[in-house]
């Protein structure tokens, strides 16, 4: 009986796992690389199973067919297809799922033959794998059965209807407790701005009327596009975090301050926000390089400056031209071998060594490298160092009692005396829950005690912002109950 397939819409799947322990048959058939392949992939409704077997049909040229089975680290498993009706070569050929990304073929076979295998073959790491059906040569539509078979080191699944019925550190997979490698099996699995497809949470845009409301609602990649400034009379009038300026009776942003004097000492006031004052400003554009500017030396970038289409990241996002319909508007306005992303034609990669001089690998794109360690100890502002002029304060710094974050872990002086009252701590911070805290940089008391950001954000001069990343290990939040995703730049908790 035939499965119900489920074929994926349009996804780039960017970068590839390890291309270890690669083998075939001596036919001439070349497994597909997964990298741009989404479009072209289907996948059954249903799972391999050790000792079962699906059917189906052989795909046409340039379509591909997908069988997904969990097994175990060292299990060793013969997988055979044989074809009961037609007369195309078929082939097969296996695949890992890996931190969102297909890998390169473990394993393929073909032959013409009316059943191949690929046997033997050791599972080298608990989750998630791929056997693909595919047509080595012929037209398509010959018939085939798929089985699966466990034929060494064979443990038996511990059976499980939620995460719950599972030991630590294992989720519930169909029906089986496993380490889990894959981001998410469907929608529900996402946040609500997201679809999962193949297996990763990718954020989709759904076209609505454009509205004045500070969203791209009909996804052209600008917002609120021949909107004009609305007067108000008073804060109803305005959306959320913004307030009425009674004097040019216009909605403006929320401020943490209106001048110098409304920050702690230390601190200046910049576009609203309380800023590092011994942070260099090279430029006098509001921004030194510990607070993003990714060019201090021209006052025209710095973060949050309009993007202009002129070869160069104005507003320090780490994108360049974003936005800008000069460059594509699809793949096909692109060279061969790269995507339209934004409106920009870049490089996908898999690593740095892919990508030109002065560029570097992230999220599966080669764009400019804005990050340079600029007190050589190893950390960029990029890799959270909060002071990248003093050697001695990074990441990976021991916390000394000196009044200043050497961890750069937003605390200052944690651990070094309890505190009856914010006279007792250091200026600038406050005295929460009998610690000495500082309320603009720690998650825990964002802005003032108790006030904690939301998972997957940090404290950023008193204000909650979403985490930016660039690969799922820089979003590790401590918590062994979370999986820590990179997501489009931000980092998510689940």
């Amino acid at each position: 009986m035939s499965k119900t397939m489920r074929t994926f819409p349009v996804l780039v799947i960017l970068g590839l796992a390890c291309a270890c322990g690669l083998y075939g048959s001596s036919s001439s058939y070349t497994p597909p690389d997964l990298v741009n392949e989404g479009d072209n992939l289907t996948i059954g409704d249903e799972p391999l199973e050790s000792g079962g077997q699906v059917s189906g049909s052989i795909p046409g040229a340039g379509r591909h067919l997908g069988f997904l089975f969990t097994a175990r680290a060292g299990e060793s498993y013969d997988i055979t297809l044989e074809r009961v009706s037609g007369s195309d070569v078929p082939a097969l050929a296996l695949y890992e799922f890996a931190d969102g990304l297909w890998s390169e073929a473990l394993a393929w076979a073909s032959a013409d033959a009316t059943s191949i295998t690929i046997g033997g073959w050791q599972v080298p790491a608990e989750g998630t794998y791929l056997v693909l059906v595919d047509l080595a040569s012929g037209s398509g539509s010959s018939d085939f059965l798929l089985s699966l078979q466990c034929t060494a080191n064979c443990e038996e699944p511990i059976r499980c209807a939620a995460n719950a019925d599972c030991p630590e550190g294992q989720v519930c997979i169909e029906g089986q407790c496993l380490e889990d490698n894959i981001e998410c099996r469907s929608d529900s699995d996402c946040l609500p701005h997201e679809v999962c497809q193949q297996g990763l949470c990718v954020v989709v845009c759904q076209p609505s009327p454009e509205t004045c409301d500070g969203i791209d609602n009909d996804c052209d990649g600008l917002v609120d596009e021949n909107c004009q400034e609305l007067p108000c009379t008073s804060d109803a009038d305005c959306p959320a975090g913004e307030y009425c300026d009674a004097v040019s009776a216009t909605c403006q942003p929320l401020c943490a301050c209106a001048s110098d004097a409304d920050c702690p000492l230390g601190f200046i006031c910049v576009d609203c926000l309380c800023l590092d004052d011994s942070c260099p400003d090279d430029d006098n554009d509001g921004y030194g390089v510990c607070q993003g500017d990714c060019d201090d030396a021209d006052a025209a970038v710095f973060p949050g400056a309009a993007e202009e289409c002129n070869g160069r990241d104005d507003d320090c996002d780490g994108v360049i031209d974003e936005g800008c319909s000069g460059d594509c508007t699809s793949d096909q306005d692109c060279a061969a071998g790269q995507i339209c992303w934004e409106g920009v034609c870049l490089q996908p990669c898999r690593s740095d060594s892919e990508c030109a001089s002065g560029q570097v690998c992230m999220n599966g794109l080669c764009q400019a490298d804005l990050c340079d360690d600029e007190d050589a100890d190893g950390f960029t502002t990029c890799d959270g160092d909060c002071d990248d002029t003093d050697a001695a304060v990074n990441p990976a710094a021991n916390e000394e009692c000196d009044g200043v974050d050497n961890d750069c872990d937003g605390q200052v002086d944690e651990g070094c005396g309890a505190c009856a009252g914010d006279a007792d701590c250091a200026s600038g911070e406050q005295c929460c829950a009998g610690q000495c805290v500082d309320v603009l940089f720690d998650a825990g008391n964002c802005g003032g005690c108790g006030l904690a950001c939301a998972a997957g954000e940090s404290c950023e001069r008193g204000v909650c912002v979403a985490e930016q990343c660039s690969t799922d290990s820089d979003c590790d939040d401590g918590d062994p109950a979370t999986d820590d995703y990179c997501i489009n730049g931000v980092c998510t908790h689940r």
